[in-house]
């Protein structure tokens, strides 16, 4: 027996694109220099919760630093938007790896930062190359972006590419953000 088609998913298959799609669940990409007005609208500082005190004494004590220096915010992808918008303004530049997480780099661009790559090749394992780094380092860029283990590709930084990072920003006067979102799960929990 055939089934007959619901009249709803022929008009779906076929049906003409309209200029603006609002059957779909996707959004399209833009940036803020779509939106006449945004930059100037978004409130990136004044009152805001301290967080949850428990959890923010637990990351200080984790961290080893003091209660005042912690920030909290709504999941890690909130947590690097802060980042960015605490160290950049319209016109730096931000290095991160390639293949890269792209939410990382859409928070460096809502600053209005440039997003320059150093690459993370397969034929090497993804290995990050300080080389490469310092090669793609200029007097506009306010900072280094790596994901740890490396989003796509699962593969985590040695000790070795932490200190050669590590030592070029510090050299270069440009913090590093290691976004390590996922570090627990393939490495265990850490050490107190």
């Amino acid at each position: 027996m055939t089934r007959a088609r619901a009249p709803y998913m022929e008009w779906a298959k076929h049906r003409p694109v309209p200029e603006i799609d609002l059957a779909g669940s996707n959004l399209l990409a833009c940036t803020l220099e779509d939106l006449p007005g945004a930059r100037e609208a978004i409130e990136l500082g004044g009152e805001g919760p301290e967080g949850y005190p428990a959890l923010v004494e637990a990351i200080a004590e984790r961290y080893e630093v003091d209660f005042e220096r912690v920030a909290t915010a709504g999941g890690c992808s909130g947590a690097n938007f802060l980042t960015c918008a605490g160290l950049l303004d319209a016109g730096d530049e931000v290095l991160i790896e390639s293949p890269y997480y792209d939410p990382l780099a859409a928070a460096a661009r809502m600053m209005g930062a440039d997003v320059v790559t150093f690459p993370r090749r397969f034929e090497q394992g993804y290995r990050i190359e300080s080389e490469e780094v310092a090669t793609a380092l200029t007097s506009r860029t306010r900072l280094i972006i790596v994901s740890n283990p490396h989003n796509p590709s699962g593969v985590l930084l040695s000790e070795e590419e932490r200190e050669g990072l590590r030592r070029l920003a510090e050299l270069a006067g440009v913090p590093v953000l290691f976004d390590e979102v996922y570090l627990e799960t393939v490495s265990g929990p850490p050490v107190p």
